[in-house]
Order: structure tokens, then C-alpha cells, then sequence
């Protein structure tokens, strides 16, 4: 396989198709998906039987009972990952490679994936980086938890370029720290490397960085995060700005349902890469629930015969916005509300999946938070304020979050500084620890 001209010739298509009416991107999804089906029913033992019931009798795919195609969940993948596996790839698809998620979530799982969909999902984030006029001649660093032996300090790690290698200007360099690196080196590096031009790292981690750059004084500037995996929050923007001059891109993508979606370069809402998944917003009965409603993100990636993932509950949460005014007719997601796993869980059986309006944080003077759920009805609230000179008045945070929640919890408050997570996991705003700890 010619991986840089499979690689153009996808990008080609993309920077197309991003435009396309929807009615024939749903086609594309449907031809595609179909394919990956009847693969999925004939190679893959998992699905030998567990997809007879989204087939007629003359052997079509009935679109009416994809509903009943159960959902596949991390359990799956972790205790029958083998038998999802292809016993067969077809020619064109390439090797296979492995990849462990970080266990955030508990549950550590690893999945094999073909070359074509890394090809594919490769060239769809170069046009996530083309929306926003990215300049592939500049370095990018790599500030993250895998591979803990390697890009160990002051031995920066120096890769190969990574950009579009078809296009001669592409020749910045990926570099790479690992995430035991305390932030100011990165501060450090950056600031006596001109040519670094992009930092890779979560949001929150890169907000951390932010923040030891305007504790210490510290000056270095770049262009942008290219941030990856959850949602980037709009103080983690603000703070990144601010000690850098620099922008927050938004990818959202993991190592199981790879790129899922980006952010439009007209805001901070996101659009979906979809030519190469189909994203559906659940409820908890796995009804598609409507737009503006918070939803559990269930995908299904579109271009990985070799371990395919159909409907696969991704553990996040949702809201689906409207068509965009940019002209890209890719569907919208507003915003990533969080982990399902960090749904706050009450002893009358509800659960909350807490999310405050845009300006609740400025209004009672929160630079960033974490809310977390320490007892069955008692949150902690973690805070940074946005200035010294004026009150943060707990009373008031307590009352409204109590009319937003429920009128009898007990909510305590903790100043602090620290928001980096843990190596290997995630930042979330809202976390429940009753779950992490039990």
C-alpha cells in the first residue's frame, strides 16, 4: 500500500465531501456502513449472530431495525476483544496495529486496527488542521503520558514530520516529553525553541502549563494547542491566551473510535467526521434523543474492518447543535459534556449529568473548577478564582447549584491551585468518586 497516496487521495475526497448535502453524506454513511456489516457478519466471530436481525430475508440490510443491534460496551472489547477481531481482511486494508487506552475509565482495553482507517483518520485530521490555517513547517510537541520510557527530560524525543507528506512544505518536526515532565520545562523548551509552533497535549493539561507560565512569569508563545481526546473548556482557552497568545483546536478522538469530530474554525463547537463514523446521542433506553439534549455518544467507526466496533458506547456525553453557518454541512456537536461514568448517582436511584450555562463561572468569579461527588448526597467543589480582589461567596455557588441539582445536598468548598491529572487520565469537570473509590 502507497500510504502517502492513499493518504492525498482521502484528503482530496474530504476537503469535498465537507461540503456535500446531507442527504448524500447519510448515503455514503449507509454504503459504507452496510459494507462494514455483511464483513463483520461473515469474518468476525463476535458478530456471527448478532447481527441476523438487521437483515431481511432477500439478505438487505433493514435500516428500520438498526435500533436492535445491541450496543456494544468496554466489557465487551475487554473480555471477548479476540472474537472481534477479522478473521479476514480484505486486499487494500493493509497490516494491523494495537493500541491500549489509558484506563481512565477503569477499564483498561486494547484494539487492533487496520492501516486504511489510520490512513483515513490521518488525512481527516489534516483537514481539521486546514480549517484553521495550521503551518505543518513548524514543530509540534507532544506532551504526553504513553510511552513513559521515552521523551524522558532534558532527552526530547525527535520524530519524523507531521504534516501531509505530500505537500514539500510540511517539514516541522514531532517532538515529544513524556507526561511526567513538570510543566515548566515545557514552558522552558518552548521558550528557547522558536520553532515550536503547536503544543499537543489534553486541554486541561495544557491549562496547567498556562498557569505555571503566569505564576512564574515565565514567557513563550506558539500558535496552538492541538488538543486531544475530551472537550476543551472555555477558561482552558482563556488561560492558554492569555500566557501564550495561543488557540485551543479542539479533536475529539480516542484510541478505539479514533477521530470522531473537530472544531469548526468558527467557534468552539464541533463537527463530525462523518464520512468515517456514525455517531449516534443515546438515552439511557438507547432511544437517539433530540437536539439540544444531552445524550451518551454510541459510534461506530466506518473505515476498521479489523476490529470492528459497531454501536459502541463510548462512555461520553453529548449535545448535538444545529447546522452550522460556515457552509460545512457536517453535523454539530455543541459541546462533549462529560465522562457517563461521572454522572453524579443519588440514593433515589436518579442521576444528574451536571452542566452549568456558559456564564456561571464569571458570575461567581471561578477561573476553573472540579466538582466532585464525595458521599451519596455531598459534592466538593475545587476552585480557582478569577481574582483576588473580589469575594467568592460560597452561599450563593450552594444555591444555585442546589436549584439546579437538588434542594438537599451538602456542598463544601476547596481552593486550589492543581488541576493536572493524574498520569494516564483524564481531567473531568464533574467527576463522581464515590464510583472511582468503591
Amino acid at each position: 500500500m502507497d500510504f502517502a497516496a492513499a493518504q492525498r487521495e482521502f484528503f482530496s475526497v474530504l476537503m469535498e465531501s465537507q461540503f456535500w448535502p446531507p442527504e448524500e453524506i447519510r448515503h455514503l454513511q449507509r454504503r459504507r456502513l452496510e459494507r462494514l456489516l455483511r464483513h463483520a457478519r461473515d469474518h468476525v466471530p463476535f458478530y456471527a449472530a448478532r447481527l441476523d436481525g438487521l437483515f431481511d430475508e432477500a439478505g438487505g440490510v433493514d435500516w428500520s431495525r438498526w435500533g436492535d443491534v445491541p450496543i456494544v460496551r468496554r466489557a465487551d472489547v475487554r473480555d471477548r476483544g479476540d472474537d472481534m477481531k477479522s478473521l479476514a481482511l480484505p486486499v487494500g486494508h493493509g497490516g494491523t496495529s494495537n493500541a491500549t487506552t489509558s484506563g481512565s475509565t477503569g477499564i483498561p482495553i486494547t484494539v487492533e486496527t487496520s492501516a486504511l482507517c489510520s490512513i483515513a483518520s490521518r488525512a481527516a485530521v489534516f483537514r481539521g488542521q486546514s480549517w484553521h490555517g495550521v503551518d505543518w513547517s513548524k514543530d509540534v510537541l507532544f506532551y504526553m503520558e504513553e510511552e513513559p520510557e521515552a521523551g524522558v527530560w532534558p532527552n526530547v524525543e525527535v520524530g519524523p514530520a507531521w504534516g501531509p507528506s505530500w505537500m514539500a512544505e510540511a517539514t516541522g518536526r514531532t517532538l515529544r516529553l513524556n507526561g511526567d515532565t513538570p510543566p515548566q520545562h515545557i514552558i522552558d523548551y518552548i521558550s528557547e525553541h522558536d520553532e515550536v509552533g503547536y503544543l499537543s497535549c489534553r486541554a486541561k493539561v495544557a491549562q496547567v502549563v498556562a498557569i505555571e507560565a503566569m505564576r512564574t512569569g515565565r514567557q513563550a508563545k506558539f500558535d496552538a494547542v492541538l488538543a486531544f481526546s475530551t472537550a476543551a473548556h472555555d477558561d482552558e482557552r482563556e488561560d492558554v491566551e492569555r500566557a501564550f497568545g495561543a488557540r485551543i483546536l479542539n479533536f475529539y478522538s480516542s484510541k478505539e473510535a479514533h477521530l470522531m469530530a473537530y472544531q469548526c474554525p468558527t467557534g468552539s463547537h464541533l463537527h463530525v467526521a462523518e464520512e468515517l463514523v456514525f455517531l449516534e446521542l443515546l438515552d439511557d433506553q438507547d432511544r437517539p434523543v433530540p437536539k439540544g439534549s444531552i445524550g451518551r455518544v454510541v459510534v461506530t467507526n466506518l473505515m476498521n474492518w479489523a476490529q470492528p466496533l459497531i454501536r459502541y458506547d463510548h462512555g461520553d456525553l453529548a449535545v448535538e447543535g444545529d447546522q452550522c453557518s460556515c457552509g460545512r454541512t457536517l453535523r454539530v456537536l455543541e459541546r462533549i459534556v462529560g465522562r457517563t461514568s461521572d454522572m453524579f448517582r443519588f440514593p433515589d436511584g436518579s442521576a444528574v449529568a451536571f452542566g452549568v450555562p456558559r456564564n456561571f463561572k464569571p458570575k461567581f468569579n471561578i477561573k476553573t473548577w472540579q466538582i466532585a461527588q464525595v458521599g451519596p448526597l455531598e459534592l466538593e467543589v475545587r476552585y480557582a478564582p478569577i481574582s483576588e480582589e473580589q469575594p467568592f461567596d460560597e452561599d450563593a455557588v450552594a444555591a444555585a447549584m442546589r436549584e439546579m441539582m437538588r434542594p438537599d445536598l451538602q456542598i463544601r468548598f476547596r481552593r486550589t491551585e492543581s488541576f493536572l491529572p493524574r498520569t494516564g487520565k483524564k481531567f473531568s469537570e464533574y467527576v463522581n468518586e464515590l464510583l472511582t473509590t468503591s
